[in-house]
């Protein structure tokens, strides 16, 4: 159900709009909680439910936040918690309730909530909603980030796979993280089980003279944490 109440704040032209769910079954319950909403500068945009098939009708409508009661006749906040976590919605949840003792709101943390706070304390609502959108922001940007990276080395891994040269990795200890096909014809077995500190392939400069393990490029820059140019690394 579609609720509105009037604003009477003549900035709203510099006020954020803010698409807010109320899991509540109490309207003026709701209503003061969007009153609080507005005082703390947002153009609030509401819609309030009562039970699972309305809660997650509203969830398509694409809210900013979500504030729940506790408890409901027919549904709970915890309930709509999980619901959230099951469709890996990142959308900000604020428990709101008249009761709730620290172990129940120690549970709703752990079951997703972002915060919680009494009825009687509403004047924290935004901002704890402001803090909660800047939560959810920094994890939706932590998200977009790790999935770059994933994407970034599985190109880095397709581009030395079909590479012809023999290209490898090692980590700081020397042993060899990453190869590709040229690497074992090079050294005629899986790198894998070998380090660059203790294998036996020769190397030699162009006066044909034997480069001293400790010498070559891939020693000096594990030992020196520094980059080597122009030079094979083995």
């Amino acid at each position: 159900m579609k609720e509105t109440l009037s604003s009477q704040d003549s900035n709203s032209a510099v006020r954020r709009t803010l698409r807010v769910v109320v899991v509540e079954d109490s309207v003026p319950d709701a209503e003061i909680m969007v009153r609080e909403l507005r005082s703390a500068g947002f153009d609030v945009d509401w819609t309030r439910v009562e039970n699972e098939a309305q809660f997650l009708a509203a969830l398509e409508t694409g809210p900013d936040v979500i504030l729940s009661d506790y408890s409901l006749p027919n549904f709970d906040g915890l309930r709509a918690a999980d619901l959230l976590v099951e469709r890996d919605l990142e959308i900000p949840f604020i428990l709101v309730s008249g009761t709730i003792g620290e172990e129940k709101a120690a549970t709703a943390i752990q079951r997703g909530a972002d915060d919680y706070l009494l009825k009687d304390r509403l004047t924290r609502l935004g901002p704890a909603v402001r803090r909660a959108l800047e939560i959810c922001q920094t994890r939706q940007e932590r998200k977009l980030a790790m999935v770059a990276l994933h994407q970034s080395e599985r190109a880095y891994r397709q581009l030395v796979h079909s590479l012809p040269v023999a290209v490898y990795t090692t980590d700081t200890s020397g042993r060899v993280t990453l190869f590709n096909e040229a690497t074992v014809a090079l050294w005629g077995g899986l790198p894998d089980t070998l380090n660059v500190y203790n294998n036996a392939m020769r190397l030699l400069d162009l006066e044909g003279n034997e480069i001293p393990l400790a010498q070559r490029p891939t020693a000096r820059v594990l030992s020196e944490n520094s980059a080597v140019l122009g030079a094979a690394m083995f």
